[in-house]
């Protein structure tokens, strides 16, 4: 029993000796589809992550972000809190490509007409939550500056599940510190 407790023990540190935490930034530029499309033309917005590398091959984070969009519809926006699995295909030293997974809730805010007398249009919030996901496809590299520091270039297809369910193409640049 002792042996196996220690074979657990041995096992468990070294599952953990390769990890390492990151925080990162990102901009995105959003490209929506279907019903989205038809009441936006574009979108934009930073996000800001914390995560955990596990044997250089995982990676788990946590993501906020917050996407405004075009003059189609002002004052409207998304934020999401939501969680990102990442598995890096292949470490090529300079680059590193992955595919991953990201889940989490989405909530949406905009101004909507509510009242109009005469001339005067009186506006309400109107706010949504949501459950989303979406597919990732990315490509980590060597920024050149620090060998902690990584450029990282990704792209998802988002659904939203909102009373209309939004799609859109998410393309993020940002960077990443491993510390």
């Amino acid at each position: 029993m002792k042996r196996l407790l220690g074979l657990v023990i041995a096992l468990f540190i070294y599952q953990f000796s390769d990890a390492q935490f990151y925080a990162g930034a990102d901009g995105a530029l959003v490209l929506p589809f279907k019903n989205l499309a038809s009441e936006i033309d574009y979108g934009y917005g930073p996000s800001v992550n914390f995560g955990y590398s596990f044997k250089k091959s995982f990676d788990v984070s946590l993501n906020y972000q917050v996407l405004f969009f075009g003059p189609l519809r002002p004052n409207f926006h998304i934020s999401s809190e939501s969680l990102v699995l990442k598995y890096k295909i292949v470490n090529l030293k300079k680059y590193i490509p992955y595919f991953g997974f990201r889940t989490g809730i989405f909530h949406s805010s905009a101004e909507v007409p509510y009242l109009v007398t005469g001339n005067a249009v009186e506006f309400r919030k109107k706010k949504e939550n949501a459950f989303g996901m979406a597919p990732v496809l990315g490509l980590l590299v060597d920024s050149g500056w620090n060998e902690k520091l990584k450029i990282d270039v990704s792209g998802s297809f988002s659904k939203i599940w909102f009373k209309r369910n939004y799609k859109y193409l998410d393309f993020q640049v940002g960077l990443k510190y491993y510390f």
